[in-house]
């Protein structure tokens, strides 16, 4: 919810609306750090929870879906994070 009130403030700013003269981040300068580090963090420790859990179930963790879901949010996390970064090649030459 913090982030998408970040995230209004700038589109107020982009799109003249009354009262929004400010950019995001001039309005609140630790929330893009925020934010990264938030992201890092739970990320990471849904990871872990994850891997925890296909140690300790072995083959029933595939039975459960919940499981199957939670699989899901953390793969969907490290392609995004792995989409995003700065790997100093350029796709395009692929």
């Amino acid at each position: 919810a913090l982030e998408m009130q970040y995230r209004g403030f700038e589109s107020g700013k982009i799109t003249c609306y009354p009262g929004y003269t400010l950019d995001a981040a001039d309005i609140w300068p630790w929330a893009s750090d925020f934010f990264m580090f938030a992201e890092w963090v739970f990320g990471i420790g849904f990871t872990l929870e994850l891997l925890l859990k296909m140690v300790a179930q072995r083959r029933s963790f595939i039975s459960d879906k919940w499981n199957l879901l939670d699989c899901l949010i953390v793969v969907a996390w490290i392609v995004q994070t792995i989409s995003q970064a700065d790997i100093g090649i350029n796709p395009t030459l692929l």
